[in-house]
Protein backbone atom coordinates (compact mmCIF):
# COMPACT_ATOMS: atom_id res chain seq x y z
CA UNK A 1 0.00 0.00 0.00
CA UNK A 2 3.09 2.47 1.33
CA UNK A 3 4.66 1.49 -2.40
CA UNK A 4 1.18 2.33 -4.78
CA UNK A 5 0.94 5.54 -2.91
CA UNK A 6 4.83 6.54 -3.04
CA UNK A 7 4.07 5.42 -6.92
CA UNK A 8 1.33 8.01 -7.04
CA UNK A 9 2.69 10.76 -6.00
CA UNK A 10 5.47 10.43 -8.45
CA UNK A 11 3.72 10.38 -10.76
CA UNK A 12 1.73 13.23 -9.71
CA UNK A 13 4.86 15.43 -9.42
CA UNK A 14 5.94 14.46 -13.29
CA UNK A 15 2.81 15.38 -14.43
CA UNK A 16 2.78 18.96 -12.38
CA UNK A 17 6.69 19.49 -13.37
CA UNK A 18 6.29 18.97 -17.19
CA UNK A 19 2.67 20.89 -16.94
CA UNK A 20 4.73 23.69 -15.57
CA UNK A 21 6.90 23.18 -18.52
CA UNK A 22 4.16 23.84 -20.74
CA UNK A 23 2.81 26.48 -19.00
CA UNK A 24 6.34 28.32 -19.56
CA UNK A 25 6.59 27.41 -23.19
CA UNK A 26 6.06 30.34 -24.91
CA UNK A 27 8.23 32.17 -22.51
CA UNK A 28 10.83 29.47 -23.02
CA UNK A 29 10.93 29.69 -26.50
CA UNK A 30 10.98 33.58 -26.58
CA UNK A 31 14.00 33.14 -24.80
CA UNK A 32 15.25 30.42 -26.64
CA UNK A 33 14.90 32.66 -29.71
CA UNK A 34 16.22 35.84 -28.10
CA UNK A 35 19.40 33.79 -27.42
CA UNK A 36 19.62 32.66 -30.87
CA UNK A 37 19.08 36.11 -32.23
CA UNK A 38 21.93 37.55 -30.34
CA UNK A 39 24.41 34.52 -31.40
CA UNK A 40 23.94 32.31 -28.30
CA UNK A 41 22.77 28.72 -28.29
CA UNK A 42 23.10 28.54 -31.86
CA UNK A 43 25.38 25.91 -31.58
CA UNK A 44 24.41 22.45 -31.12
CA UNK A 45 20.98 22.77 -31.84
CA UNK A 46 20.33 19.60 -32.49
CA UNK A 47 21.81 17.91 -29.83
CA UNK A 48 19.72 20.18 -27.28
CA UNK A 49 16.67 19.16 -29.42
CA UNK A 50 18.04 15.38 -28.14
CA UNK A 51 19.83 14.58 -31.14
CA UNK A 52 22.91 13.11 -29.70
CA UNK A 53 25.71 10.78 -31.38
CA UNK A 54 24.05 7.20 -32.06
CA UNK A 55 25.91 5.01 -29.52
CA UNK A 56 23.86 2.07 -29.57
CA UNK A 57 25.88 -1.35 -28.83
CA UNK A 58 28.61 0.08 -26.97
CA UNK A 59 29.72 0.77 -23.37
CA UNK A 60 28.76 3.82 -23.11
CA UNK A 61 29.19 5.83 -19.78
CA UNK A 62 27.43 9.37 -20.41
CA UNK A 63 29.09 12.01 -18.02
CA UNK A 64 27.80 15.46 -17.74
CA UNK A 65 28.60 18.66 -15.99
CA UNK A 66 26.91 21.94 -16.84
CA UNK A 67 29.60 24.66 -17.23
CA UNK A 68 33.44 25.26 -17.27
CA UNK A 69 33.58 25.23 -13.57
CA UNK A 70 32.38 22.03 -13.47
CA UNK A 71 33.80 20.68 -16.40
CA UNK A 72 37.11 21.20 -14.25
CA UNK A 73 35.85 19.14 -11.57
CA UNK A 74 34.89 16.61 -14.05
CA UNK A 75 38.22 16.22 -15.49
CA UNK A 76 39.56 14.26 -12.37
CA UNK A 77 36.49 11.78 -12.65
CA UNK A 78 37.08 11.38 -16.37
CA UNK A 79 40.81 10.57 -15.81
CA UNK A 80 39.49 7.92 -13.37
CA UNK A 81 37.33 6.27 -14.83
CA UNK A 82 39.39 6.48 -18.04
CA UNK A 83 41.89 4.37 -15.74
CA UNK A 84 39.86 2.23 -14.44
CA UNK A 85 37.73 1.72 -17.56
CA UNK A 86 39.84 1.91 -20.76
CA UNK A 87 37.67 0.61 -23.08
CA UNK A 88 34.44 2.50 -21.78
CA UNK A 89 32.99 4.76 -24.91
CA UNK A 90 32.32 8.20 -23.08
CA UNK A 91 30.14 10.51 -24.12
CA UNK A 92 30.37 14.20 -22.55
CA UNK A 93 27.82 16.60 -22.51
CA UNK A 94 27.99 20.09 -21.56
CA UNK A 95 25.22 22.88 -21.41
CA UNK A 96 27.28 25.93 -21.99
CA UNK A 97 30.01 27.03 -24.89
CA UNK A 98 32.38 27.72 -22.23
CA UNK A 99 31.73 24.21 -20.54
CA UNK A 100 32.09 22.42 -24.32
CA UNK A 101 35.01 24.04 -25.24
CA UNK A 102 36.72 23.59 -21.10
CA UNK A 103 35.88 20.30 -21.68
CA UNK A 104 37.42 19.61 -25.35
CA UNK A 105 40.87 21.49 -23.61
CA UNK A 106 41.27 19.58 -20.90
CA UNK A 107 40.01 16.53 -21.50
CA UNK A 108 39.82 16.24 -25.26
CA UNK A 109 41.74 13.09 -25.53
CA UNK A 110 40.14 10.85 -23.16
CA UNK A 111 36.08 11.55 -24.59
CA UNK A 112 34.77 9.69 -27.47
CA UNK A 113 32.01 12.45 -28.45
CA UNK A 114 31.92 15.45 -26.77
CA UNK A 115 28.22 17.58 -27.12
CA UNK A 116 25.70 19.75 -25.95
CA UNK A 117 23.15 18.57 -22.99
CA UNK A 118 19.48 18.04 -24.25
CA UNK A 119 16.69 20.56 -22.96
CA UNK A 120 14.94 18.72 -20.01
CA UNK A 121 11.74 18.36 -21.94
CA UNK A 122 10.40 15.15 -21.89
CA UNK A 123 10.61 14.20 -25.76
CA UNK A 124 14.12 15.85 -26.10
CA UNK A 125 15.35 13.39 -23.12
CA UNK A 126 14.13 10.47 -24.03
CA UNK A 127 15.48 11.01 -27.69
CA UNK A 128 18.60 11.36 -26.36
CA UNK A 129 18.57 8.46 -24.27
CA UNK A 130 17.34 6.37 -26.82
CA UNK A 131 20.12 7.37 -29.29
CA UNK A 132 22.47 7.05 -26.77
CA UNK A 133 21.56 4.30 -24.72
CA UNK A 134 24.38 4.61 -22.59
CA UNK A 135 25.12 1.81 -19.43
CA UNK A 136 25.80 4.54 -17.12
CA UNK A 137 25.38 8.46 -16.22
CA UNK A 138 27.08 10.33 -14.22
CA UNK A 139 26.31 13.54 -13.21
CA UNK A 140 29.23 15.87 -11.66
CA UNK A 141 28.06 18.33 -9.18
CA UNK A 142 25.15 19.58 -9.59
CA UNK A 143 23.35 19.95 -12.65
CA UNK A 144 20.19 18.04 -11.72
CA UNK A 145 17.35 17.54 -14.38
CA UNK A 146 14.27 15.52 -13.47
CA UNK A 147 13.14 14.46 -16.97
CA UNK A 148 16.48 13.52 -18.04
CA UNK A 149 16.97 11.67 -14.45
CA UNK A 150 13.46 9.99 -15.20
CA UNK A 151 14.14 8.89 -18.75
CA UNK A 152 17.36 7.10 -17.42
CA UNK A 153 15.48 5.27 -14.74
CA UNK A 154 12.57 4.63 -17.11
CA UNK A 155 15.24 2.84 -19.44
CA UNK A 156 17.00 0.73 -16.70
CA UNK A 157 20.23 2.65 -16.56
CA UNK A 158 21.78 3.95 -13.15
CA UNK A 159 22.43 7.57 -12.91
CA UNK A 160 25.19 8.60 -9.99
CA UNK A 161 26.22 12.18 -8.83
CA UNK A 162 29.84 12.70 -8.64
CA UNK A 163 31.65 15.62 -6.52
CA UNK A 164 28.03 16.46 -5.66
CA UNK A 165 26.90 19.61 -3.82
CA UNK A 166 24.30 21.27 -1.79
CA UNK A 167 24.60 24.55 -0.84
CA UNK A 168 23.07 26.32 1.86
CA UNK A 169 20.88 28.07 -0.56
CA UNK A 170 19.57 25.25 -2.60
CA UNK A 171 18.71 23.66 0.88
CA UNK A 172 16.75 26.43 1.35
CA UNK A 173 15.06 26.71 -1.73
CA UNK A 174 14.39 22.67 -1.73
CA UNK A 175 12.18 22.98 1.13
CA UNK A 176 9.74 25.18 -0.61
CA UNK A 177 9.48 21.93 -3.39
CA UNK A 178 10.41 19.03 -1.16
CA UNK A 179 8.81 16.45 -3.36
CA UNK A 180 11.12 17.88 -6.62
CA UNK A 181 14.03 16.58 -4.63
CA UNK A 182 12.35 13.40 -3.72
CA UNK A 183 11.62 12.59 -7.46
CA UNK A 184 15.36 13.82 -8.64
CA UNK A 185 16.75 12.06 -5.61
CA UNK A 186 14.68 8.50 -5.95
CA UNK A 187 16.33 8.15 -9.16
CA UNK A 188 20.22 8.75 -8.46
CA UNK A 189 21.05 4.98 -7.47
CA UNK A 190 24.14 6.35 -5.93
CA UNK A 191 25.09 10.02 -4.46
CA UNK A 192 29.10 10.72 -3.74
CA UNK A 193 28.93 14.04 -2.16
CA UNK A 194 32.27 16.15 -0.95
CA UNK A 195 31.42 16.27 2.61
CA UNK A 196 29.71 15.33 5.65
CA UNK A 197 28.00 19.01 6.28
CA UNK A 198 26.50 18.49 2.22
CA UNK A 199 25.48 14.82 2.93
CA UNK A 200 23.51 16.78 6.09
CA UNK A 201 22.05 18.88 3.64
CA UNK A 202 21.35 16.38 1.19
CA UNK A 203 19.56 14.18 4.03
CA UNK A 204 17.57 17.38 4.87
CA UNK A 205 16.42 17.53 0.97
CA UNK A 206 15.39 13.34 2.02
CA UNK A 207 17.89 12.11 -0.55
CA UNK A 208 18.22 7.91 0.43
CA UNK A 209 20.38 7.87 3.26
CA UNK A 210 21.98 4.08 1.98
CA UNK A 211 22.76 6.01 -1.61
CA UNK A 212 24.59 8.55 0.01
CA UNK A 213 28.30 7.95 0.44
CA UNK A 214 30.90 10.37 0.95
CA UNK A 215 33.89 10.99 -1.20
CA UNK A 216 35.62 13.60 -0.57
CA UNK A 217 35.86 16.38 -3.12
CA UNK A 218 37.65 15.95 -6.53
CA UNK A 219 39.20 19.20 -6.46
CA UNK A 220 41.59 18.06 -4.51
CA UNK A 221 42.79 15.73 -7.01
CA UNK A 222 42.42 18.61 -10.03
CA UNK A 223 45.21 20.74 -8.72
CA UNK A 224 48.57 20.20 -10.88
CA UNK A 225 51.60 20.45 -9.43
CA UNK A 226 53.73 23.24 -9.56
CA UNK A 227 56.31 24.60 -12.09
CA UNK A 228 59.57 23.11 -12.49
CA UNK A 229 62.65 24.76 -11.50
CA UNK A 230 63.99 25.82 -14.78
CA UNK A 231 60.18 26.95 -16.19
CA UNK A 232 59.77 29.11 -13.05
CA UNK A 233 62.98 30.61 -13.91
CA UNK A 234 62.30 31.31 -17.03
CA UNK A 235 58.92 32.98 -16.34
CA UNK A 236 61.41 35.32 -13.62
CA UNK A 237 63.64 35.99 -16.83
CA UNK A 238 60.41 36.99 -18.62
CA UNK A 239 58.90 38.88 -16.26
CA UNK A 240 62.80 40.68 -15.30
CA UNK A 241 62.02 39.76 -11.40
CA UNK A 242 64.64 38.41 -9.65
CA UNK A 243 64.78 35.04 -7.65
CA UNK A 244 64.42 36.44 -4.09
CA UNK A 245 61.77 39.44 -5.35
CA UNK A 246 58.32 39.64 -3.23
CA UNK A 247 55.57 38.70 -5.77
CA UNK A 248 51.91 39.31 -4.91
CA UNK A 249 49.78 37.17 -7.48
CA UNK A 250 46.44 38.39 -7.50
CA UNK A 251 44.60 35.90 -9.50
CA UNK A 252 41.03 35.96 -10.66
CA UNK A 253 40.36 39.58 -9.90
CA UNK A 254 36.69 40.47 -10.96
CA UNK A 255 35.27 43.85 -11.88
CA UNK A 256 35.38 46.24 -8.45
CA UNK A 257 38.12 44.45 -6.96
CA UNK A 258 40.75 45.35 -8.96
CA UNK A 259 40.73 48.71 -7.56
CA UNK A 260 41.26 47.56 -4.08
CA UNK A 261 43.74 45.24 -5.32
CA UNK A 262 46.23 48.35 -6.77
CA UNK A 263 45.57 50.62 -3.55
CA UNK A 264 47.06 47.74 -1.52
CA UNK A 265 49.79 47.38 -4.10
CA UNK A 266 50.57 51.26 -3.65
CA UNK A 267 50.47 50.99 0.09
CA UNK A 268 52.79 48.03 0.00
CA UNK A 269 55.44 50.11 -2.42
CA UNK A 270 54.59 52.93 -0.16
CA UNK A 271 56.12 50.63 2.95
CA UNK A 272 59.26 50.04 0.88
CA UNK A 273 58.50 46.43 0.95
CA UNK A 274 59.74 45.53 -2.90
CA UNK A 275 56.91 43.87 -3.81
CA UNK A 276 55.86 43.12 -7.67
CA UNK A 277 52.21 42.68 -8.79
CA UNK A 278 51.25 40.42 -11.54
CA UNK A 279 47.01 40.91 -11.76
CA UNK A 280 45.54 38.15 -13.86
CA UNK A 281 41.39 39.49 -14.13
CA UNK A 282 39.34 36.33 -14.05
CA UNK A 283 38.18 36.88 -17.81
CA UNK A 284 40.96 38.57 -20.03
CA UNK A 285 38.60 39.96 -22.07
CA UNK A 286 38.83 42.59 -19.90
CA UNK A 287 42.56 43.30 -20.10
CA UNK A 288 41.87 46.72 -21.62
CA UNK A 289 39.46 47.98 -18.84
CA UNK A 290 41.85 46.60 -16.06
CA UNK A 291 45.07 48.50 -17.94
CA UNK A 292 43.36 51.48 -17.66
CA UNK A 293 42.27 51.08 -14.41
CA UNK A 294 46.19 50.58 -13.10
CA UNK A 295 47.15 53.99 -15.12
CA UNK A 296 44.19 55.53 -13.65
CA UNK A 297 46.08 54.83 -10.57
CA UNK A 298 49.76 55.95 -11.72
CA UNK A 299 51.35 52.75 -11.98
CA UNK A 300 52.83 51.69 -15.57
CA UNK A 301 51.50 48.30 -16.74
CA UNK A 302 52.59 45.60 -18.69
CA UNK A 303 50.83 43.26 -20.60
CA UNK A 304 52.27 39.80 -20.70
CA UNK A 305 50.85 38.86 -24.47
CA UNK A 306 53.19 41.81 -25.30
CA UNK A 307 56.35 40.19 -23.99
CA UNK A 308 58.29 37.14 -25.94
CA UNK A 309 60.67 34.71 -24.65
CA UNK A 310 61.58 31.30 -24.06
CA UNK A 311 59.39 29.89 -21.27
CA UNK A 312 60.88 26.31 -22.05
CA UNK A 313 63.93 26.66 -19.39
CA UNK A 314 66.21 25.48 -21.64
CA UNK A 315 69.79 25.60 -20.21
CA UNK A 316 69.91 29.04 -18.94
CA UNK A 317 71.29 29.75 -15.61
CA UNK A 318 68.56 30.94 -13.21
CA UNK A 319 70.26 34.43 -12.62
CA UNK A 320 71.06 34.99 -16.46
CA UNK A 321 70.05 38.40 -17.63
CA UNK A 322 66.17 39.25 -18.46
CA UNK A 323 65.44 39.53 -22.06
CA UNK A 324 63.31 42.87 -23.56
CA UNK A 325 62.96 46.30 -22.90
CA UNK A 326 63.48 46.90 -18.93
CA UNK A 327 59.83 46.89 -17.18
CA UNK A 328 59.76 49.65 -14.37
CA UNK A 329 60.01 48.13 -10.74
CA UNK A 330 56.62 49.63 -9.80
CA UNK A 331 55.31 48.14 -12.81
CA UNK A 332 52.02 46.04 -12.71
CA UNK A 333 52.44 43.12 -14.71
CA UNK A 334 48.96 42.30 -16.23
CA UNK A 335 48.66 38.20 -17.40
CA UNK A 336 46.18 39.06 -20.23
CA UNK A 337 46.47 35.49 -21.52
CA UNK A 338 44.49 32.05 -21.09
CA UNK A 339 45.54 29.04 -19.14
CA UNK A 340 48.92 30.80 -17.47
CA UNK A 341 47.67 31.46 -14.02
CA UNK A 342 48.18 28.13 -12.59
CA UNK A 343 52.06 28.59 -13.60
CA UNK A 344 52.36 31.68 -12.26
CA UNK A 345 51.28 30.82 -9.14
CA UNK A 346 54.80 29.25 -8.68
CA UNK A 347 56.51 33.06 -8.44
CA UNK A 348 54.48 34.21 -6.46
CA UNK A 349 55.28 35.05 -2.61
CA UNK A 350 51.80 35.71 -1.55
CA UNK A 351 48.70 35.16 -3.78
CA UNK A 352 45.35 37.07 -3.21
CA UNK A 353 42.80 34.96 -5.05
CA UNK A 354 40.09 36.96 -6.75
CA UNK A 355 35.98 36.86 -6.56
CA UNK A 356 36.64 37.06 -3.13
CA UNK A 357 36.46 40.63 -1.79
CA UNK A 358 33.10 41.39 -4.29
CA UNK A 359 30.13 38.82 -3.87
CA UNK A 360 31.26 36.50 -6.50
CA UNK A 361 31.88 33.67 -3.90
CA UNK A 362 35.31 32.99 -4.13
CA UNK A 363 37.38 30.71 -6.44
CA UNK A 364 39.60 27.47 -6.31
CA UNK A 365 42.25 27.97 -3.73
CA UNK A 366 43.76 24.67 -4.48
CA UNK A 367 46.10 25.66 -7.17
CA UNK A 368 48.36 28.45 -5.59
CA UNK A 369 48.56 25.74 -2.25
CA UNK A 370 49.53 23.13 -4.47
CA UNK A 371 52.57 25.33 -4.86
CA UNK A 372 53.13 25.75 -1.26
CA UNK A 373 52.03 29.41 -1.55
CA UNK A 374 50.07 31.60 1.85
CA UNK A 375 46.44 32.34 0.03
CA UNK A 376 45.12 35.95 1.20
CA UNK A 377 40.70 35.68 1.09
CA UNK A 378 38.18 37.97 1.06
CA UNK A 379 35.18 37.42 3.01
CA UNK A 380 32.73 36.13 -0.19
CA UNK A 381 33.59 32.98 -0.39
CA UNK A 382 30.47 30.75 -0.05
CA UNK A 383 30.86 28.65 -3.60
CA UNK A 384 34.05 27.60 -1.92
CA UNK A 385 33.11 27.66 1.68
CA UNK A 386 33.99 23.88 2.87
CA UNK A 387 37.45 23.89 1.37
CA UNK A 388 38.19 27.42 2.31
CA UNK A 389 37.22 26.88 6.13
CA UNK A 390 39.51 23.92 6.03
CA UNK A 391 42.46 25.69 4.87
CA UNK A 392 41.57 28.64 7.61
CA UNK A 393 41.61 25.95 10.06
CA UNK A 394 44.77 24.46 9.21
CA UNK A 395 46.13 27.64 8.81
CA UNK A 396 47.11 27.74 5.03
CA UNK A 397 44.97 30.82 3.73
CA UNK A 398 44.01 33.95 5.74
CA UNK A 399 40.82 36.53 5.17
CA UNK A 400 41.32 40.54 4.61
CA UNK A 401 38.66 42.65 5.01
CA UNK A 402 39.66 44.57 2.45
CA UNK A 403 42.88 46.99 0.89
CA UNK A 404 44.39 47.99 4.22
CA UNK A 405 44.37 44.28 5.49
CA UNK A 406 45.32 42.86 2.40
CA UNK A 407 48.20 45.16 2.45
CA UNK A 408 49.32 44.25 5.91
CA UNK A 409 48.94 40.53 5.66
CA UNK A 410 50.79 40.11 2.88
CA UNK A 411 53.58 42.38 4.36
CA UNK A 412 53.43 39.98 7.40
CA UNK A 413 53.51 36.30 5.72
CA UNK A 414 56.42 38.08 2.80
CA UNK A 415 58.34 38.58 6.56
CA UNK A 416 57.22 34.85 7.78
CA UNK A 417 58.15 32.94 5.16
CA UNK A 418 60.98 30.54 4.74
CA UNK A 419 62.09 27.44 4.72
CA UNK A 420 62.44 27.21 8.26
CA UNK A 421 58.72 27.72 9.00
CA UNK A 422 57.77 24.21 6.85
CA UNK A 423 54.43 26.64 5.53
CA UNK A 424 55.02 25.40 1.84
CA UNK A 425 55.12 22.05 2.80
CA UNK A 426 51.88 22.09 5.07
CA UNK A 427 50.01 24.08 2.09
CA UNK A 428 51.15 20.85 -0.08
CA UNK A 429 50.09 18.66 2.55
CA UNK A 430 46.51 20.37 3.28
CA UNK A 431 45.81 19.55 -0.63
CA UNK A 432 47.96 15.77 -1.25
CA UNK A 433 46.40 14.24 2.13
CA UNK A 434 43.06 15.21 0.89
CA UNK A 435 43.24 13.57 -2.34
CA UNK A 436 41.29 10.47 -3.76
CA UNK A 437 37.73 11.52 -4.15
CA UNK A 438 38.02 10.89 -8.03
CA UNK A 439 39.10 7.16 -7.98
CA UNK A 440 36.42 6.37 -4.93
CA UNK A 441 34.01 7.97 -7.62
CA UNK A 442 34.97 5.76 -10.24
CA UNK A 443 35.09 3.01 -7.90
CA UNK A 444 31.62 3.26 -7.27
CA UNK A 445 30.84 3.98 -11.17
CA UNK A 446 32.71 0.57 -11.83
CA UNK A 447 30.53 -1.34 -9.60
CA UNK A 448 26.99 0.17 -11.22
CA UNK A 449 28.30 -0.85 -14.38
CA UNK A 450 29.13 -4.36 -13.32
CA UNK A 451 25.34 -4.11 -12.25
CA UNK A 452 24.22 -3.32 -15.35
CA UNK A 453 26.52 -5.33 -17.24
CA UNK A 454 24.99 -8.41 -15.14
CA UNK A 455 21.67 -7.56 -15.80
CA UNK A 456 22.20 -7.64 -19.79
CA UNK A 457 23.27 -10.34 -19.67
CA UNK A 458 20.33 -12.14 -17.93
CA UNK A 459 18.05 -10.01 -20.01
CA UNK A 460 19.98 -11.55 -23.24
CA UNK A 461 19.96 -15.29 -21.82
CA UNK A 462 16.49 -14.37 -21.30
CA UNK A 463 15.54 -13.48 -25.08
CA UNK A 464 17.15 -16.52 -25.97
CA UNK A 465 15.26 -19.00 -24.10
CA UNK A 466 18.44 -19.93 -22.18
CA UNK A 467 18.78 -20.40 -18.35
Amino acid sequence: MRAARTEQRGRAIRVLYNAALVIAMPVLLCYIAYRWMRGKSREGWGERMGYLPVLRGRQTIWVHAVSAGEAVAAEAVVRALRARLPDAHILYTAGTPEGRATAIKRMGDLLNHVAYVPYDFPWAVARAMDRVQPRLFVLVESDLWPNLLQAAADRGVPAMLANGYVSDRTLRRGRWVPFLYRWIFANLSTICVSSEAVKARALALEAPGDRVRVAGNVKYDQATEPLPAPQASAWRRLLQLSPDEPVLVAGSTHPGEEELVLEAYQKLRADGTGFRLILAPRHPQRAGDVEALVRGAGLPVVRRSQLRGDLDGGDKPADAPPEGDPIPAEAVILLDTMGELAGVFSLATVVFLGGSLVPVGGHDILQPLIAGKPVLLGPYTHRQREIVEEALAAGVAWEVSGPAELARRAEQLMGEMGPQNGYAERAVGFVTSRRGASERCAEEAARLLQITEGNCAVEGRNARGER
